[in-house]
């Protein structure tokens, strides 16, 4: 890829990462889902409407853009041969766009913060728990989407914070920012590992390839091998039958000068 995408990978490898995205495209969108469902319930009786509706607002471009994507690009990610470049670049520049939304929709929660303790609670672990997911759900196939969602997040929630904890604002905004660097670091070893994963197991699968011809030989060889040893066993043992017999005969034979009849 392009160095605006901060890493260069191979076709091959790019391509595997295309598909592990597809794949995990619907997990992110089932529990962005699930999580907006629960903050709504949680704030209905508590935050004003409007300031509800405002999010819901803000977060339903991030879900129509995520849907819309996968339905996309199905039909790529399922084909058999790898992916153009064009394709690569097309799905990661629409994927990066997608989780910069719902960085942004997950950040904005934070317009629900004030109006209650155990609310403001409620939201932050949902927004800390929703950026530990990013880790597995995101950053492993798209570095750059992760690091673009945290900052976008990160920044949106970062604004509403002082409405909730008052004095306390310059400390939580730096524990999150504290949070949120641990999460990128988490997230670019796991990155690593799993472009390692499948380095390695597409080197195997070359390697497969390239002996496939050499294995063919040798279970042939094998075969003839088989072949032969029980082609040479039926034609001794019949030779070597025949002899027993004669052998047998004559000693028969042998027997009976050597006893006198009456």
């Amino acid at each position: 890829m392009q160095a605006f995408w901060l890493t260069h990978y191979e076709p091959e490898v790019q391509s595997e990462l295309f598909r592990l995205g597809h794949r995990n495209m619907p997990a992110n969108v089932i529990s962005a889902i699930a999580l907006r469902v629960l903050m709504v319930l949680a704030a209905w009786d508590i935050v004003p409407h409007e300031r509800i509706w405002f999010w819901l607002a803000v977060s339903l471009p991030s879900i129509v853009a995520s849907i819309a994507l996968w339905l996309v690009f199905r039909r790529d990610a399922k084909r058999s041969d790898p992916p153009s470049p064009a394709t690569l670049r097309r799905w990661m520049s629409w994927h990066a766009l997608c989780m910069c939304l719902l960085g942004l929709s997950s950040g904005t929660i934070g317009v629900l913060f004030g109006f209650d303790p155990y609310l403001d609670l409620l939201i932050a672990c949902a927004f800390v728990g929703s950026a530990a997911y990013s880790v597995a759900g995101n950053a492993t196939h798209d570095l750059l989407a992760f690091f673009l969602t945290i900052l976008v997040g990160g920044s949106a929630i970062s604004f509403y914070i002082p409405n909730a904890f008052g004095e306390a604002t310059i400390h939580m905004i730096a524990m999150t920012w504290l949070y949120m660097s641990i999460l990128c670091i988490a997230a670019n070893h796991s990155h690593e590992t799993v472009i390692n994963s499948i380095r390695l197991r597409l080197a195997n699968a070359a390697l497969a390839e390239r002996n496939a011809p050499s294995a063919a030989r040798a279970e042939q060889a094998n075969r003839d091998k088989s072949d032969f040893r029980a082609a040479a066993s039926h034609d001794l043992r019949q030779p070597v039958h025949a002899l027993l017999l004669f052998v047998e005969a004559l000693r028969q034979h042998q027997h009976s000068i050597a006893v006198p009849q009456d």
